[in-house]
Order: structure tokens, then C-alpha cells, then sequence
């Protein structure tokens, strides 16, 4: 049935042109079905609007390139995310980043790309955007390194501030999902957008099967990751408890004595920031210490860098005590690619997150809109009372507000998707 005189719904459109319904929002969003509404959260398209030209292609136009990237191990952006990283023993030491023996094919271009594909990946995870980049362009573009290079590419022009290397990968990136139809690989590039879309926070966008952790149809390899997305959605709605949940479950499952990956570090601060937003610092605390007990002997300072704003005093007071020759770094880095992010974050919910306050200043407001108290917070911060009154009329002079309702819109990322809880 139709939702109003002479429209369809974006289902019942989906369905007419025999393509998904991911396909479709994709195409609105573009703007390209002629006539199409939006109506609140949804879309009315004329009953006869007619399908744009190249939105599917013809089986044989994709089948070799399909059938490499089902085949290759390259097929994965993240390959250094989910590869298990041998601890360090007093014997040995770590040689950096190598592209794993069965990961290797016969074929030395397919190998090369792979090597410099994983050495982009730790250029980011420590810290090293501008060279990850330099590394990334260096990567012959096939059927085998499209997938790795556009989503690899969005990452890094976030946190350089690059949108119109970002607008370029995503736009590759979504090419591909018009293009695709087997059905595993095109659930593969959607995780691949979903990791970026979850990394600025943006719950909004991630597709459906994420949200409800439905990752059947997935490698059994890459199931833990997208479950670990699904885990930063949850951190997007504000839903901290089972967030948490989550976590230690994955991290149950996964953790192997001797061993670790990278994305066990994130798992593990998002399990510290769950314990945060419950109060519970020691705990928090706990967890932290045991993510930079596995990163920082291999230098990977990115996943605190990223969320040295979301966690605040406690891992900058854990910093402090037991790592202060990385405190600087990480400081810096994060302040440089929080910017960045919360533009990008901004621009894709339309949300108007503070860029003005500094690092501290935000953490005090994410505070007080929380409800906690201000001897709470005082004691969190290890000020008095009336330091914190300052600082908090300082906040609301920087931002023209004069109450922690006005103040909630510009300090609290996905504010719409917290108060629907």
C-alpha cells in the first residue's frame, strides 16, 4: 500500500526495482530519484519515478573482480586489526608488522600490496596519519587492494581533516555496494563503511544487520570485529550496559594467553568507559591499565589517542603514573584528531558538537549534563568545589548557554538518539 497519494515507500521502491533497500537510501541520500521527499526519518518517492541508469550491472560486469576479492585474503581493510600479535618475551623482540605466511599468494604484486597495506594500518595505530597516507598511495590499485585502499583511505583523510580525499574513497566504496551481488562480500564492504561511520559516532548510519549483531554470512575470521562494531553502535545510542556486555563477552571468547589483537585493545576501553559512565573508576582504571600493557610495547598509541576525550581524567591520571613518556604524545595526537572527527561527525548527523571548549572544559560539561554532582565531579578532576564553578561558568560563557539543559546539545554526541532512552 502506498504511504500517501502517488508515493511509495522506500521498501515497496526496493522491491519494484528488484534491488535492496540499502541500495536505495544510498541514492536518496545522493539525491538522484527525481521527486523523492523526506518526511521526518523516512522518504516518499513517487510511484513514477523510474530507476537511475547503472544502479545494478549486468552479472559479467564485476563477475572477475568478485570472484578475486572472494578469493583473496586482501578482500579484508582491517587485516591488522583481527591478526593475532605474539607478546613480547625477554628473548625476543617485535620485528613490526608483517603480512602473515597465510595471507601470501603466488603472486609477488598481490603480496607487495598486502605488506604495504598492513604497514598503512600501523602508520595509523601509531599514530602516523601523514605517512599512512604516503603508504596507502603507494599501493597499486586492483581487485585485490579496492576494498583495503578506499576504506583504509576514509580513515585516514578523518583524522587528517581531508574531505575531499574522504568524499573520494567513500564514493568508490559505495560504487562497489551498487555494483556487488554476492551477497558475502557485499555484507564485507558495508562492515568496511560501518567502521568509519561507528569510529565519528554516528549510529545513524549503521546498517541494519549491525545493529541487531545479526553477523551471519560473515568469514568466521571477521565475525568478533563486526560484533565489536556492533559494540560501538551501542556506544553511539548511549546504551553503556550492554555495550559493556558485549565486551567482556567477545573478550571471553577471543583473548588467547601470549597473544593479542589490536582490536582487543578497543574492546578493552570501550569495557573502561562503560565502567566510567557507571561510576566505577577502579574498574575503569583496570581495564585501562591493561590496554596499554598490550599496545604501548608496540607503539600503538591510536586507540587512546581516539579516546583520550571519551575517557578523560582517568586515562590521563593512569598516563600520568605508569607511561608519562607517552602522555605528551597521545595528548597531541588527540587533540589534532578530535577536531577532525567531530567535524566529520558533525557534518553526517547534522549535529552541532562544541569545538571551542578545551579538553578539560569538555570533560567537565560531559559531567555535569550526566547529572553527576559538582563535589563528584570535583573530586574526579581533583579541584574544589568553587575552581569547578568557574570553569563551568567559563564553559557556559564560551558557548552562550546558562544551563546544563542548553549545554547537553553542544557537549553530547547522538544527544536525539540518548533521549529516545
Amino acid at each position: 500500500m502506498a504511504s500517501g497519494i502517488g508515493y511509495l515507500t522506500v521498501k515497496q521502491v526496493a522491491e519494484q526495482w528488484g534491488v535492496t533497500v540499502r541500495q536505495v537510501q544510498r541514492l536518496l541520500i545522493k539525491d538522484r530519484i527525481q521527486g523523492a521527499k523526506k518526511l521526518g526519518n523516512t522518504y516518499l518517492i513517487p510511484v513514477a519515478a523510474t530507476k537511475p541508469k547503472d544502479l545494478r550491472v549486468r552479472a559479467n560486469r564485476l563477475a572477475v573482480a568478485t570472484a578475486s576479492l572472494a578469493k583473496s585474503a586482501a578482500i579484508l581493510p582491517y587485516n591488522l586489526l583481527t591478526e593475532t600479535i605474539v607478546l613480547p618475551s625477554k628473548r625476543t623482540t617485535w620485528a613490526g608488522p608483517v603480512v602473515p605466511s597465510y595471507l601470501t599468494t603466488t603472486n609477488d604484486k598481490v603480496n607487495e600490496a598486502l605488506q604495504r597495506q598492513i604497514e598503512a594500518e600501523y602508520a595509523i595505530f601509531s599514530g602516523k596519519p601523514s605517512l599512512a597516507r604516503d603508504v596507502l598511495h603507494s599501493i597499486e590499485l586492483s581487485a585485490e587492494t579496492r576494498l583495503c585502499r578506499n576504506t583504509l583511505g576514509m580513515y585516514i583523510a578523518i583524522s587528517l581533516g581531508d574531505y575531499t580525499l574522504y568524499r573520494q574513497k567513500r564514493q568508490e566504496l559505495e560504487r562497489v555496494l551498487e555494483e556487488i551481488q554476492d551477497k558475502t562480500f557485499y555484507k564485507l564492504v558495508e562492515l568496511s563503511l560501518a567502521m568509519v561511520d561507528m569510529g565519528m559516532l554516528a549510529p545513524q548510519l549503521a546498517p541494519e544487520w549491525l545493529k541487531r549483531g545479526d553477523v551471519g554470512g560473515l568469514p568466521d575470521k571477521d565475525k568478533a570485529f563486526a560484533l565489536y562494531q556492533q559494540a560501538k553502535y551501542l556506544q553511539g545510542i548511549g546504551s553503556f550496559e550492554q555495550m559493556f556486555i558485549l565486551c567482556r563477552t567477545l573478550l571471553s571468547l577471543t583473548v588467547q594467553e601470549g597473544h593479542f589483537t589490536i582490536t582487543e585493545v578497543y574492546l578493552r576501553l570501550l569495557c573502561a568507559l562503560a565502567c566510567t559512565k557507571h561510576k566505577e573508576l577502579g574498574a575503569a582504571e583496570d581495564w585501562l591499565v591493561s590496554a596499554l600493557q598490550l599496545a604501548l610495547p608496540y607503539d600503538l598509541i591510536m586507540p587512546f589517542a581516539e579516546n583520550f576525550y571519551a575517557l578523560g581524567t582517568p586515562l590521563q591520571q593512569v598516563l600520568e603514573r605508569n607511561y608519562p613518556q607517552y602522555l605528551d604524545r597521545i595528548n597531541k595526537l588527540s587533540a589534532r584528531i578530535y577536531q577532525n572527527w567531530t567535524k566529520f561527525h558533525n557534518y553526517y548527523t547534522q549535529e552541532n558538537i562544541t569545538l571551542l571548549l578545551t579538553r578539560r572544559e569538555l570533560q567537565i560539561a560531559q559531567l555535569v549534563v550526566g547529572h553527576r554532582s559538582y563535589k563528584e565531579i570535583a573530586a574526579i578532576e581533583y579541584i574544589s568545589i568553587g575552581r569547578l564553578k568557574n570553569i563551568l561558568q567559563n564553559i557556559y560563557n564560551k558557548l552562550g548557554v546558562s544551563s546544563r539543559k542548553e549545554l547537553w546539545n553542544h557537549v553530547v554526541w547522538n544527544a536525539s538518539e540518548y533521549e529516545k532512552k
